[in-house]
């Protein structure tokens, strides 16, 4: 009987690991599935088309569920928010991706900020890539262009496909005891 008893001590948890790696598998395969992609782009270029560098905060109004303006919360749960200014050097591009719900992995992250930046790669600019302790991730773009130019889904959806590097993300401590930056 303890051979039984054995064997189910390690089936049962065994079991349940595999369990939980396929559904984080299934996740993983939606969230970068190109339907998904196309629905993160689409809403990206829209955010961008709708606010043009300003000197003032974003003009959009706050969606009806409180988020801040220029906010994006995609079918799978990627969370960007997004405000755009001009500064004396030019104007900055300040986009924070993260994921409802809990803590978001550096490989998500990249995959996004990797897609949203081959959005902008007709663009050049100053990147700066940063994670906060709380595990929101920042890409910060300081450029002179009066109007972004913004490559079509299937353009980046292929260079995605074909050629993906990591972002380097570095970690970053922000003043005022991890508290996460204001939008800029």
């Amino acid at each position: 009987m303890s051979a039984w008893i054995t064997a189910a001590l390690v089936a049962v948890p065994a079991a349940l690991v595999l369990l939980y790696l396929r559904g984080r598998a299934r996740y993983y395969r939606e969230l970068f599935a190109p339907e998904h992609l196309r629905e993160l782009h689409a809403g990206f270029v829209e955010i961008i088309e709708r606010s043009p560098a300003s000197d003032q905060p974003l003009a959009l109004p706050a969606s009806a569920d409180g988020h801040p303006p220029g906010t994006l919360i995609t079918s799978r749960g990627l969370v960007l928010v997004v405000t755009h200014r001009r500064v004396d050097e030019g104007s900055v591009l300040h986009i924070s991706i993260s994921q409802e719900g809990g803590p978001t992995t550096q490989a998500v992250a990249s995959r996004v900020a990797y897609l949203l930046l081959m959005t902008l790669a007709r663009n050049p600019a100053e990147l700066s890539p940063f994670f906060t302790p709380s595990r929101i991730f920042h890409l910060v773009l300081v450029h002179r262009q009066e109007a972004l130019a913004l490559r079509p889904f299937d353009e980046v959806l292929a260079d995605y496909q074909r050629g993906y590097q990591p972002v380097p993300f570095a970690a970053r401590q922000l003043p005022g005891a991890g508290a996460e930056p204001a939008a800029s």
